[in-house]
């Protein structure tokens, strides 16, 4: 089952570019970039696989979710991690 969702989400992620989507990591410089990244990509994979094992885990308040989600848009942008 694991090995099943691995290869969907990549191809999800490879499929991504089509629809003008990318995923965008950060860093002092290329290689900490790619750190970042394959960290990145492990977090969201154990978020999947929490989300897939244990689908009634309480999700993240919305106002959170709307705080790291709004806080570059609007009226009250916000540009600070």
């Amino acid at each position: 089952m694991l090995v099943q969702l691995k290869e969907e989400v990549l191809e999800a992620n490879l499929a991504l570019p089509e629809y003008g989507l990318v995923t965008f990591t950060w860093g002092a410089d290329a290689h900490n970039a790619g750190h970042n990244y394959v960290v990145f990509e492990e977090v969201a994979q154990m978020a999947c696989r929490l989300m897939t094992l244990s689908p009634g885990q309480v999700r993240m308040r919305d106002e959170l979710l709307d705080k790291h989600f709004l806080r570059k848009q609007g009226a009250h942008a916000c540009y600070l991690q």
